[in-house]
């Protein structure tokens, strides 16, 4: 082989690599399902994030603009879902929340109810304890705020307790 016929398929075969690269049909199918599934099981997990950027990855390997506008579809339904779900959780807790502070009251307001004789520090601390066990299993935030009210409402009763 002469040189002239070296260069010659070495800059043919340059030339299809270049065009194979240029052509998504040349690009590694392989590599582009794994991409897609990928993506997937990022949804799948609850992970919209993750997912946007295996997007960014399968669209650099696939070069699919359809498959992409797929992708692009399922992440925003999963984010909206998510958006949904974490709405019911919070209208759930806060629910919860109020239930709490309405059986609080209640605790309290039976106490008031009690005869001025019964109405002993002894009796207080009792309704307090009952009062205090409304707060297990509320968020933090909900919890301070129950704890506030309890707390001052025990200390008014507090002072107008017998010994």
């Amino acid at each position: 082989m002469s040189i002239d016929t070296r260069i010659s398929k070495s800059h043919i075969a340059l030339g299809v690599w270049l065009v194979c690269l240029a052509t998504p049909a040349c690009k590694d199918q392989e590599k582009c399902d794994s991409a897609v599934a990928t993506t997937r099981q990022a949804l799948s997990v609850e992970n919209p994030e993750s997912a946007r950027q295996w997007r960014e990855h399968t669209w650099q390997v696939c070069e699919d603009a359809a498959l992409v506008a797929t992708l692009d579809q399922e992440i925003q339904a999963k984010e909206e879902e998510i958006r949904k779900k974490l709405e019911e959780v919070a209208a759930a807790t806060q629910t919860a929340a109020q239930a709490r502070v309405e059986r609080a009251h209640e605790i309290w307001a039976n106490y008031d109810e009690l005869d001025d004789k019964k109405k002993t520090k002894a009796k207080v601390a009792r309704y307090a304890r009952r009062a205090r066990k409304t707060l297990r299993g509320l968020s933090t935030e909900h919890a301070t705020q129950l704890k506030e009210y309890i707390d001052a409402a025990e200390e008014k009763r507090l002072k107008k307790a017998s010994d």
